[in-house]
């Protein structure tokens, strides 16, 4: 008998599990039928068979010598957590974007500058977190919504001189949430107020819109014919790899 009930206790836990790996859409938090949203690499897959564009491109098979400072991966950041798995090495962006990206970074070479990336795709859940913890949109989306980081239209991103290795002056550090953060803050130094004014001439000549309270974040402007992801970056890189 015990062993009946043993057999039947493991039976039961994976069918709970199924079903939570399956729930319908609705009942992820935030998530409702009004939000294009993909949670699965079947999904997101299917998603590209339809739309090649809506491909996510790894950064660095682009730009080779982008430089990666995911803040999220480790605990570097506003909320003193990891929130990506440990270990994270990629981040991406749809096609159109991480191309453009790359020629953006062709001319900042010109200048003797590389990209280094805070932030690029992040998965929903993540969005999540971000506005249970600060829930003003003038610094995170509302998960409902969705965000360009969650589609793979955004990047949070700083300079780095490419003969000394070190970041630019711009006047804050990353997810600095007060005024200075704001892209004309009229109280910088001349030095960072020519670096944001550099950065902001390239990255809107080649298609990116700056975010009107943060100097280091660019998004890509047609995100609603993209969905929100919920998908692990790692997942993602084995899948782009196989492709």
């Amino acid at each position: 008998m015990s062993i009946y009930f043993s057999y039947l206790g493991r039976i039961t836990a994976v069918l709970i599990g199924l079903l939570v790996f399956h729930a319908p859409q609705a009942q992820r938090p935030y998530v409702t039928e009004d939000l294009p949203f993909i949670a699965t690499i079947e999904g997101y897959k299917a998603s590209v068979r339809e739309n090649p564009d809506k491909r996510m491109i790894s950064l660095k098979s682009v730009i080779p010598d982008i430089i990666y400072d995911l803040r999220y991966a480790g605990k570097n950041n506003f909320t003193n957590k990891r929130l990506y798995p440990k270990n994270t090495s990629h981040t991406f962006l749809r096609k159109q974007p991480a191309l453009a990206l790359a020629r953006a970074a062709e001319e900042l070479n010109s200048h003797g500058l590389k990209i280094k990336v805070w932030d690029a795709y992040r998965p929903h859940r993540t969005s999540i977190v971000f506005w249970e913890l600060v829930k003003d949109e003038n610094f995170v989306a509302h998960p409902s919504k969705g965000s360009f980081h969650n589609r793979g239209l955004a990047i949070d991103m700083t300079l780095v001189d490419s003969a000394t290795g070190k970041e630019l002056d711009f006047g804050t550090d990353f997810d600095n949430f007060t005024e200075v953060a704001h892209p004309d803050y009229p109280g910088l130094s001349a030095e960072a107020a020519a670096n944001r004014k550099l950065l902001r001439g390239i990255m809107e000549k080649h298609g990116f819109v700056q975010f009107p309270t943060e100097w280091w974040h660019y998004s890509w402007p047609d995100d609603q014919r993209y969905e929100n992801l919920d998908i692990d970056h790692e997942k993602l890189n084995k899948t782009l790899n196989k492709n």
